[in-house]
């Protein structure tokens, strides 16, 4: 989907999608072409956070997947991704790791040499990152305009019935579903318009006839425009 937008020259800086599209792969996937994805991360074990230290509790330098500190703050010796790069191994010293408080706890594991290794793939500590970013607030805050879209395609699905379109073609498909949502746009319109002369802030009749009338105007050239693309 993002390949189409960046055709169109419409690509997002910020892409908000439901649950069934947050994953570690495609947080990873449209970083890679500069968007950042929001999207609830439902699917996968659900991580023991009150015993367990989590990828995410590591910090990470900005490409977000190579480890720059445990933490308690050490530094790790190296840390490498494979050639492919579908794992990454940081390396802890021995003489942290083995006096640490959060030792039995942690993801790292004792390596050759008596050092300790921290294995994971970039897709791994992308989940986790996300994991943890859906619940702060600042996450919850951005994430509400997305109710805002759901409850407008649930309108529409309940009041056009948009889910149900009766012709067959691309050009017939179209034109329905573009007067269904012109229909929704209509309701929704004359809905705060009569909410405003309610509470008088819609300058009067005049004023909320003048309103309406430009919405049958805004209708009528619907129409044409309709008209003239099914003629070509």
């Amino acid at each position: 989907m993002i390949e189409r937008l960046e055709e169109t020259d419409s690509k997002p800086e910020e892409l908000f999608a439901d649950a069934g599209y947050g994953s570690g792969e495609n947080i990873l996937e449209c970083k890679g072409h500069d968007v950042e994805l929001s999207a609830p991360i439902t699917t996968g074990k659900e991580p023991d956070i009150a015993h367990k230290v989590q990828l995410s509790d590591f910090e990470v330098g900005e490409d977000g997947i190579r480890v720059t500190s445990c933490i308690k703050g050490q530094v790790p010796l190296s840390c490498t991704i494979s050639g492919k790069g579908k794992t990454v191994s940081a390396i802890f010293p021995k003489d942290a790791c083995s006096v640490c408080a959060f030792r039995t706890i942690c993801p790292v594991k004792r390596s050759k040499g008596g050092n300790f290794r921290l294995r994971y793939t970039p897709a791994a500590m992308a989940t986790s990152r996300g994991r943890q970013e859906q619940e702060g607030k600042d996450f919850k805050e951005r994430y509400k305009i997305r109710s805002g879209i759901e409850a407008t395609v649930s309108e529409a699905a309940r009041v056009t019935g948009l889910k149900r379109v009766w012709c067959r073609g691309l050009s017939r498909v179209r034109a329905a579903v573009s007067f269904k949502a012109l229909a929704l746009n209509i309701k929704r319109y004359i809905a705060a318009e009569l909410e405003k002369a309610a509470k008088g802030q819609s300058g009067g009749a005049p004023g909320l006839r003048f309103r309406l009338f430009h919405v049958l105007v805004m209708v009528q050239q619907f129409f044409r425009c309709q008209s003239f693309a099914q003629a070509a």
